[in-house]
């Protein structure tokens, strides 16, 4: 068992790395023998005298508790390194060691996650997932039948996308919903506003037609296409004033 330390009369902070030393020495490892001590490290001080400021007055051990050095801290692994070279090694070895252990599963978890089957889905999610990005993006209905974007689909969600004719009586669908679904909208409201758009690419023209309006409740702005097609007429105000009435009779 280790013996008691008799401290003599230092200053304040020398007392402090002292005691913090014998703390260590006698509760956290003895390199020399497994026996546990059988009272606390505080037990085994003995009151010290200062001679900072203090006119020789006994400081109790009570009166500055010994400061806790928590374990893997910066403090701790110095103290370990430079009072218990050995264990410190064996620390130093200890980690590693178990740093070592646990690469090998997080690599194994991530190549189970690589390499795993994709969680399946209904055909009907990925004909929706297609639809909603043909609209989108505004891509040709010939999309679905390239054989790049067959073979995404294919490894995304093992499943094959449908086919031109059947997007093309799909897309019809979706547009019925979406009409029906502004118009309720636009019942709402008493007042909106149109606006309209003309550009040319690769000498055709094209118009585009837009609604905005704000929602009477939460005063929230609202804005839904009305149309985007072509326009083969001179770009006059009669021709687009009759194009914009046909739109707003839909």
């Amino acid at each position: 068992m280790p013996s008691c330390h008799e401290i003599p009369y230092v200053s304040d902070e020398h007392v402090k790395r002292i005691t913090s030393s014998i703390r260590i020495n006698i509760t956290q490892v003895d390199l020399q023998s497994e026996e546990v001590p059988d009272k606390p490290a505080d037990e085994c001080l003995e009151p010290v005298h200062s001679n900072d400021g203090d006119n020789g007055k006994i400081i109790p051990i009570s009166e500055h508790p010994l400061p806790t050095i928590k374990p893997n801290s910066y403090i701790y692994i110095l103290l370990l390194q430079r009072k218990h070279p050995d264990t410190f090694s064996k620390f130093q070895a200890t980690k590693e060691k178990k740093q070592r252990i646990a690469e090998p599963s997080n690599f194994a978890s991530t190549q189970l996650k690589l390499f795993e089957k994709p969680q399946s889905v209904s055909t009907d999610l990925v004909n929706k997932l297609v639809i909603n990005y043909i609209i989108k993006e505004m891509r040709p209905v010939c999309t679905v039948e390239k054989p790049a974007f067959v073979k995404l689909v294919e490894g995304l969600s093992g499943k094959k996308p449908c086919d031109r004719k059947t997007l093309r009586s799909k897309l019809e669908a979706a547009k019925s919903t979406d009409i029906d679904y502004i118009k309720k909208e636009l019942a709402k409201t008493k007042y909106v506003c149109t606006a309209a758009d003309i550009w040319s690419a690769q000498n055709k023209s094209y118009l585009g037609v837009t609604v905005h309006f704000i929602d009477d409740k939460n005063f929230e702005r609202k804005s839904f296409v009305l149309c985007c097609k072509r326009f083969k007429f001179a770009h006059s105000f009669d021709k687009i004033a009759e194009v914009i009435n046909e739109v707003h009779t839909f």
